[in-house]
Protein backbone atom coordinates (compact mmCIF):
# COMPACT_ATOMS: atom_id res chain seq x y z
CA UNK A 1 0.00 0.00 0.00
CA UNK A 2 1.38 3.37 -0.99
CA UNK A 3 0.54 6.32 1.22
CA UNK A 4 1.10 9.81 -0.13
CA UNK A 5 2.12 12.57 2.18
CA UNK A 6 -0.23 15.54 2.65
CA UNK A 7 0.53 18.23 0.09
CA UNK A 8 3.63 16.17 -0.85
CA UNK A 9 5.42 17.76 2.10
CA UNK A 10 8.62 16.04 3.22
CA UNK A 11 8.02 13.91 6.32
CA UNK A 12 10.51 15.94 8.34
CA UNK A 13 8.41 19.10 7.79
CA UNK A 14 5.13 17.64 9.05
CA UNK A 15 3.71 17.83 12.56
CA UNK A 16 3.35 14.53 14.39
CA UNK A 17 1.07 12.59 16.70
CA UNK A 18 2.69 9.69 18.53
CA UNK A 19 0.26 7.39 20.33
CA UNK A 20 1.98 5.35 23.04
CA UNK A 21 0.14 2.43 24.63
CA UNK A 22 0.45 -0.66 26.79
CA UNK A 23 -0.67 -4.01 25.42
CA UNK A 24 -0.70 -7.49 26.95
CA UNK A 25 -0.81 -9.92 24.05
CA UNK A 26 1.69 -11.35 21.59
CA UNK A 27 -1.11 -11.66 18.99
CA UNK A 28 -0.96 -8.36 17.12
CA UNK A 29 -4.18 -8.73 15.10
CA UNK A 30 -6.16 -6.36 17.35
CA UNK A 31 -3.45 -3.69 17.12
CA UNK A 32 -3.24 -4.02 13.36
CA UNK A 33 -7.03 -3.67 13.15
CA UNK A 34 -6.84 -0.52 15.29
CA UNK A 35 -4.12 0.87 13.03
CA UNK A 36 -6.22 0.09 9.95
CA UNK A 37 -9.22 1.95 11.44
CA UNK A 38 -7.03 4.98 12.08
CA UNK A 39 -5.60 4.78 8.57
CA UNK A 40 -9.09 4.75 7.01
CA UNK A 41 -10.28 7.68 9.16
CA UNK A 42 -7.19 9.78 8.44
CA UNK A 43 -7.45 9.11 4.70
CA UNK A 44 -11.18 9.94 4.66
CA UNK A 45 -10.60 13.19 6.57
CA UNK A 46 -7.45 14.02 4.57
CA UNK A 47 -5.69 15.12 7.77
CA UNK A 48 -2.39 13.32 7.24
CA UNK A 49 -1.03 9.80 7.25
CA UNK A 50 -0.57 6.84 9.57
CA UNK A 51 3.07 5.92 9.09
CA UNK A 52 3.02 2.62 10.99
CA UNK A 53 3.85 1.31 14.41
CA UNK A 54 6.56 0.08 16.69
CA UNK A 55 5.51 -2.74 19.00
CA UNK A 56 7.69 -4.48 21.59
CA UNK A 57 8.56 -8.02 20.54
CA UNK A 58 6.91 -9.42 23.67
CA UNK A 59 3.74 -7.41 22.95
CA UNK A 60 3.83 -5.31 26.11
CA UNK A 61 3.73 -1.82 24.62
CA UNK A 62 4.03 0.16 21.44
CA UNK A 63 3.62 3.38 19.51
CA UNK A 64 1.63 4.44 16.45
CA UNK A 65 3.21 7.16 14.28
CA UNK A 66 1.00 9.72 12.51
CA UNK A 67 2.07 12.78 10.51
CA UNK A 68 0.23 15.70 8.96
CA UNK A 69 0.21 19.45 8.46
CA UNK A 70 -1.89 20.03 11.63
CA UNK A 71 -1.31 17.81 14.69
CA UNK A 72 -4.56 18.96 16.35
CA UNK A 73 -6.72 17.99 13.36
CA UNK A 74 -4.89 14.70 12.99
CA UNK A 75 -5.38 13.89 16.67
CA UNK A 76 -9.06 14.84 16.50
CA UNK A 77 -9.44 12.40 13.61
CA UNK A 78 -8.19 9.37 15.57
CA UNK A 79 -8.88 10.23 19.21
CA UNK A 80 -12.26 8.51 19.53
CA UNK A 81 -11.05 5.45 17.63
CA UNK A 82 -8.18 4.96 20.08
CA UNK A 83 -10.24 5.81 23.17
CA UNK A 84 -12.90 3.27 22.26
CA UNK A 85 -10.44 0.42 21.72
CA UNK A 86 -10.52 -2.20 24.50
CA UNK A 87 -7.17 -3.57 23.35
CA UNK A 88 -4.84 -0.78 24.49
CA UNK A 89 -4.23 0.57 28.00
CA UNK A 90 -2.50 3.59 29.50
CA UNK A 91 -2.70 5.35 26.17
CA UNK A 92 -0.91 8.67 25.76
CA UNK A 93 -0.79 10.93 22.72
CA UNK A 94 2.13 13.28 22.14
CA UNK A 95 1.42 16.07 19.65
CA UNK A 96 4.47 17.80 18.19
CA UNK A 97 3.79 21.17 16.57
CA UNK A 98 6.79 21.34 14.27
CA UNK A 99 8.87 19.31 11.90
CA UNK A 100 11.29 16.62 13.00
CA UNK A 101 14.27 18.95 12.57
CA UNK A 102 12.70 21.72 14.67
CA UNK A 103 14.28 20.97 18.04
CA UNK A 104 12.29 23.57 19.95
CA UNK A 105 8.88 22.58 18.57
CA UNK A 106 6.07 22.85 21.13
CA UNK A 107 4.70 19.55 22.45
CA UNK A 108 1.41 18.65 24.11
CA UNK A 109 0.65 15.35 25.85
CA UNK A 110 -2.82 13.87 26.40
CA UNK A 111 -3.88 10.81 28.39
CA UNK A 112 -6.50 8.90 26.40
CA UNK A 113 -7.32 5.69 28.20
CA UNK A 114 -6.28 3.71 31.25
CA UNK A 115 -8.50 0.60 30.71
Amino acid sequence: MTVSRPDAAPLEDLQSVLIHFDYDDDDLDDLLDLEAKMRVAVAAAATGMVDGNEIAIEGTDGTFFLYGPDADLLFATVRQIVQSSPHVRNTRAVLRYGGLKQQDAPVATFTLATH
